[in-house]
Formats: C-alpha cells, sequence, structure tokens
C-alpha cells in the first residue's frame, strides 16, 4: 500500500450571505495553506444547487463563470483566489431565503481540510453553516430585517418572533435564549437596538 501525503490544503472563507439588492454580493475566498505557493493551484468544486437559488440567479461576471467551470486558479506566489457572485434581482414573487452548498473537491496537489460534517445534509445548506471545505451561500430574497427563521417562508409583516433566532456554528446560546424570550415577552427591545442603514457594506447597526 502507497500513502501519499499532501503538503497543500485549500478551504474556502468570506461573506457567504447577500440581500437580493442593488449592490450586496457574496464575497468568497479561496485560501491555499502550504510551504510552496512559487506555482499557480487549480482548485476544483462543485455546488449542491437547493432551496430555490440555482444559477440562473447569479448574474453573469467572472464569478458566475468560475461556477460554470467548477474551477478556480489560485496564481502563482499567492495564497488566495477570490469570487464574487451577485444576486440578480428579479420581480418574481417574494422567495425568501434562496441557498445552496459550494464543496472544494480533493485535487491532486491539494487536499481539502476535513470535516465531520455530513456535507449531503440538507440541514447545512438552510442552517448557513461555514464549513472548512466550503461555504453554505445564501440569497436573501424580499424579506424584511426580522425574516421569519424558518427556511424559504418569507415573513412580510416584518414581525419579530422566536423562530427567527438560530444558533450556527457559534457558541452564544446564552445570549440566543435571551434574544429568544425577548421575542416572547418584550419584542420592541429588539426593534429599537436594530435597524437597517442605507449601507451596501454592514446594512445594520446594533445597540445590542
Amino acid at each position: 500500500m502507497t500513502i501519499t501525503l499532501k503538503n497543500t490544503t485549500v478551504h474556502v472563507t468570506g461573506k457567504t450571505q447577500a440581500i437580493e439588492r442593488e449592490g450586496d454580493k457574496i464575497q468568497l475566498k479561496f485560501i491555499r495553506q502550504s510551504a510552496d505557493i512559487s506555482a499557480a493551484l487549480t482548485v476544483h468544486f462543485h455546488v449542491v444547487w437547493s432551496n430555490r437559488l440555482s444559477l440562473e440567479d447569479i448574474a453573469e461576471g467572472q464569478g458566475k463563470t468560475d461556477l460554470l467551470a467548477g474551477t478556480i486558479v489560485i496564481g502563482a506566489n499567492q495564497t488566495e483566489a477570490s469570487m464574487e457572485l451577485i444576486p440578480l434581482v428579479d420581480s418574481d414573487a417574494t422567495e425568501g431565503l434562496e441557498s445552496a452548498l459550494l464543496l472544494v473537491d480533493p485535487g491532486d496537489d491539494y487536499t481539502p481540510p476535513r470535516t465531520k460534517l455530513d456535507p449531503t445534509d440538507p440541514n447545512l445548506i438552510v442552517k448557513g453553516w461555514k464549513l472548512s471545505n466550503g461555504a453554505s451561500l445564501q440569497v436573501l430574497d424580499k424579506v424584511t430585517l426580522f425574516a421569519d427563521g424558518t427556511p424559504g417562508k418569507p415573513d412580510p409583516s416584518g414581525a419579530i418572533d422566536f423562530s427567527d433566532v438560530k444558533q450556527q456554528m457559534l457558541g452564544d446560546c446564552y445570549f440566543l435564549v435571551v434574544l429568544t424570550h425577548l421575542t416572547q415577552y418584550n419584542p420592541a427591545v429588539i426593534q429599537s437596538a436594530i435597524v437597517e442603514n442605507a449601507a451596501t457594506e454592514d446594512p445594520y447597526d446594533s445597540a445590542l
């Protein structure tokens, strides 16, 4: 038996969520860790399209071209390559949360980090978890600031509900318990503390 050890790993990080509006976009970084970065590295990946998000929902550009090819190149003497995905603003009915899962495939010259999470688990897509070997891509379509936390179910009233509170991979359950309590007994505290602004980046102000 022959065992080949690869000294290069590639993982994905970045801004994985975007609102379907002018100027907002998903911004991913494919980062390699290696002792030798002198040569360019072609990274292969695939996307598990699900929950109403499809390739047709992404605007034309280099990011969509990379998605179609299923590859992205980290240049010679570079440690990362960037991908920008701009959601198409359409006039269709409100679709709420749209999401898909991007996963890095193993290559001849690199390997993605190992993860204990099952990439075929549909919950990975709707919960927005950031995986070491991929990312959950999320587009929020015509939702309010306090959108219903139920995946894909829009909340046109904008009312705060306990289902809006979702814990992902951050260990902040102690804080979320308090928020959940407030949604039921004093939602005005949350509404007054988190407000939208006109900025493209960081479009919310919070006093929490």
